[in-house]
């Protein structure tokens, strides 16, 4: 169901292209309004697509939605005008709205023909959206609004604004008093500003609120329940295939201009850069599964934009160092000058770098010898998985009879995600015994098995890296308080997190199907991660992580020479490199 409806939409976008409709741009998310285009989906029934039907949707998956987001952004189409509706106002509404919010609302922004803005942030609150000093005073028959709204995309285009307010004082929290309202843009009181961007385009608003009236019917959710309701939305907003793709035309042209060969140099860094889109693809997916299941992944979707935002970065940075504008074709430099004045925004929309990093920490708990793997939720796998861990993590094991009596010895025939799932526990308790090599490795020669299974091996060594750096930072105080209270050492275990969450997720998402340059690709990004964990887990044990006395050198030490064996990830960038060059890029990565 899924490649069929991604052959649909591409069909779809091929015609677009030759239609002349739209030419492929970065950040098309934001820069690209068009609401033809926003109706053409909608006619197509992409818009809303797993709303109900009865208010205009098509009752389909999120992996569905999340197919047709990621196509429609790889090439560059112009999707901003009805992006803030489709993906954070009707999940709004749906969960939180009156069914005369819903019935009025979503049909219409189904079709493409009903726009939204958000209203969150002010131009004195920054970071700290509970400090907001928009308020709403209760009026006969409904509210009267009051405050300025800023960094409103596509406002001046929008219909309607969600907006938060304060109804009532703050208690002993800021973050209670506070309400969502629907405030129409079209109604006296409404003023709105433009400001444009360093590209002198003016998707950005402040929009002033004098007195704007607001009917009780709009009012969203209960009274004072604001804050949770909005922090709900974020999931949508930071977890998306957006956060990684609004550069990937670029890339795309970057591919094009090395040409069929190119050079060492140039491979690698496409092979890095293609590496790592595969992982946040696979670390972004996951969101959406979770989302599927009714969860709230706030953490994981805050890593995935935090992850995101260094991506994009990088792609243009490696555009700029392999390609000489002054060689280069007009194509490619009009996506790199786009690409290049939109990037400061990067770090700042959807929460900044800083504020992301900080909520990633704060979530961080010991996960586990299974924990982040993909494929251990059946009772099978479960099973397994608790087997290991029990086998592997006794002291006294020393011998191949404790693996033999078990059964672990057979786990290679029952297929590859069980035996890389009992791999992962053995990494992760620091077995000495050669489990893994018997497991997956029936041929020592096999370069592409025995990088597959160092992978495997390095997410279980990080997964312990991780949870003994978590546990430490917890229970080591200074100046009266643990380290983990501290800015600086919160930023080091997101980081660790992070890049021990997209080692596992792209491991784990490719052991269906093991093709040549998904083991490459895992390699590359298994390695890449397994130098900067261990970096970090040093950095914040201190003086202590250097000795013999604590066990954490068992794991880094193990990633040190794992990350070489089989080749290093800069041998298998390169061979990913070149098997991309020439190609499609996005067709290679989603085949």
């Amino acid at each position: 169901m899924v490649v069929r409806l991604r052959l649909e939409v591409r069909e779809f976008l091929k015609q677009e292209l030759a239609n002349g409709a739209f030419a492929a741009r970065c950040d098309a998310w934001l820069a690209g309004y068009d609401a033809d285009f926003s109706r053409r989906l909608g006619a197509q029934g992409w818009l809303g697509l797993t709303w109900p039907k009865r208010y205009g949707g098509q009752e389909r998956s999120y992996l569905d939605r999340y197919t047709v987001i990621e196509e429609l952004l790889a090439a560059g189409a112009p999707v901003a005008a009805h992006w803030i509706g489709e993906r954070q106002a009707g999940p709004l509404l749906l969960r939180y709205g009156t069914e005369e919010q819903r019935s009025r609302f979503l049909p219409p922004m189904a079709r493409g023909e009903c726009f939204f803005a958000i209203g969150m942030s002010e131009p004195d609150a920054g970071s700290d959206l509970a400090s907001i000093t928009t308020r709403a005073d209760h009026v006969d028959g409904g509210w009267r609004v009051r405050g300025n709204k800023i960094w409103t995309s596509h406002a001046q285009h929008s219909h309607y604004m969600t907006t938060l307010v304060r109804t009532s004082p703050a208690g002993e929290h800021k973050q209670s008093g506070l309400s969502q309202m629907i405030v129409d843009l079209r109604a006296e009181g409404v003023q709105v500003r433009p400001i444009r961007l360093l590209s002198g385009e003016p998707h950005f608003n402040e929009v002033v609120l004098d007195g704007a009236f607001v009917p009780s019917s709009m009012l969203v959710g209960e009274l004072g329940h604001g804050w949770e309701q909005v922090t709900s939305e974020l999931v949508y907003e930071r977890s998306g295939p957006e956060r990684f793709l609004s550069t990937f035309p670029l890339l795309n042209q970057l591919l094009l201009e090395i040409g069929p060969s190119p050079d060492d140099r140039s491979a690698e860094v496409i092979g890095q850069l293609a590496a790592r889109l595969w992982s946040l693809r696979s670390l972004s997916k996951n969101v959406a599964e979770s989302l599927q299941r009714g969860e709230r992944p706030g953490a994981e979707a805050a890593l995935v934009k935090d992850l995101g935002t260094r991506y994009e970065g990088d792609v243009i940075e490696a555009a700029r160092l392999l390609v000489s504008p002054a060689r280069a074709g007009q194509r490619f430099n009009e996506l790199y000058h786009a690409a290049v004045l939109a990037a400061p925004g990067f770090t700042l929309r959807g929460g900044t770098s800083e504020i992301l990093r900080s909520i990633v920490a704060r979530s961080l708990r010991p996960i586990g010898p299974a924990g982040g793997f993909a494929g251990t939720g059946d009772d099978v796998m479960r099973l397994l998985v608790e087997t290991a861990t029990e086998v592997f993590s006794q002291d006294a094991l020393n011998a191949w009879a404790e693996v033999e009596k078990s059964g672990l010895d057979e786990v290679g025939a029952v297929g590859l995600p069980a035996a890389a799932a009992a791999v992962r526990v053995a990494a992760y308790q620091g077995t000495d015994i050669p489990f893994a090599e018997r497991a997956l490795l029936p041929h020592p020669e096999d370069r592409e098995r025995g990088a597959l299974m160092r992978s495997i091996q390095m997410c279980g060594a990080m997964a312990r890296v991780r949870d003994l750096t978590v546990i430490f930072a917890a229970e080591r105080h200074q100046f009266g308080q643990p380290i983990n209270k501290f800015q600086a050492v919160q930023h080091h275990l997101a980081e660790l997190a992070a890049e021990a969450a997209a080692a596992d997720a792209m491991v784990a998402g490719i052991l269906a199907r093991p093709t040549r340059s998904a083991v490459a690709a895992a390699k590359v990004v298994t390695g890449r991660a397994a130098g900067r964990v261990a970096t970090i887990a040093h950095q914040v044990h201190g003086a202590i992580g250097f000795t013999q006395e604590h066990q954490l050198h068992r794991f880094t030490t193990r990633l040190w020479q794992w990350r070489d064996d089989f080749g290093t990830e800069s041998d298998w960038a390169i061979d990913l490199g070149r098997s991309l060059a020439g190609g499609n890029l996005w067709e290679a990565m989603t085949q």
